[in-house]
């Protein structure tokens, strides 16, 4: 019956899984968190917002707020480290518009766009395509 208590106390919550701590993740993953923690400042500034500048200032933030939630620093920073582990995650894996990302998505759609016209013309729906004389 406690473990069901608990359970519902942290759904309460909001909590988006177990508490973990920054320190528990790896040297490389830290860093990672850090650089994008930069990120996240320059869009905070140009939001009108105050910078995090460390991510202890992002947990002391968190702290605050998740206080109308019942949340211990702990749990604060578990938030914070879920937060930079997954926009850390988002940003490895997604286009973020650089040159390589739209070249490769640019041929890719130039392949696709010549895959369909060759098989319009090889079923007889278009006239193929004639240069010069």
């Amino acid at each position: 019956m406690a473990l069901a208590e608990e359970a519902t106390k942290d759904d309460d919550k909001g909590l988006t899984g177990p508490v973990i701590t920054f320190d528990s993740l790896s040297p490389e993953f830290q860093k990672l968190c850090s650089e994008l923690l930069v990120k996240r400042d320059r869009v905070r500034v140009m939001n009108g917002q105050p910078k995090y500048e460390t991510v202890q200032g992002m947990i002391d933030a968190y702290a605050e707020l998740g206080l109308v939630k019942g949340w211990s620093r702990e749990e604060a920073e578990s938030e914070v480290v879920r937060f930079l582990q997954r926009r850390v995650l988002q940003d490895e894996g997604g286009n973020d518009g650089e040159g390589m990302d739209t070249a490769a998505f640019a041929m890719l759609g130039l392949n696709g766009a010549i895959i369909v016209y060759a098989t319009a013309v090889n079923q007889g729906w278009l006239p193929p395509v004639s240069f010069g004389s």
